[in-house]
């Protein structure tokens, strides 16, 4: 009876995290991603591989060493301008994310109401 609740919730999560976060799919490309969908343009202007652009950026990110971040980034708009990819990707990682988040706070504070709780707030 509890796994089935909890298997409930879960999918109740899931379903409003995709329902509230849907207009996403449709929002276009936007600051950094309208510049990073141009990387094969900006490469191919700079005269340099995508290679040594991570090693360029990564440590110019405002203090931040990132070059797992930036690896990803500039290398799947090298690979591909597909805007509905792309906006999925980013919609699953924060499927990931608040799943990840409700756990954690499940683990800290032994209480799965306030993890559920946390979790339905995070997308409004």
């Amino acid at each position: 009876m509890i796994i089935r609740n909890r298997i409930l919730l879960d999918l109740l999560l899931l379903a409003w995290i995709s329902w509230v976060l849907f207009p996403l799919l449709n929002s276009g490309f936007i600051s950094d991603a309208a510049y990073n969908s141009q990387m094969p343009g900006i490469l191919m202007y700079s005269g340099v591989n995508i290679w040594e652009k991570i090693l360029d950026a990564a440590p110019s990110a405002a203090g931040n060493f990132r070059p797992l971040f930036f690896l990803i980034e500039f290398g799947l708009y090298n690979v591909t301008q597909n805007l509905l990819l792309i906006k999925s990707m980013t919609l699953l990682i924060v499927v990931l994310d608040v799943l990840l988040f409700l756990k954690i706070i499940t683990l800290l504070t032994g209480n799965r109401s306030l993890g559920y709780l946390s979790a339905f707030l995070i997308p409004c």
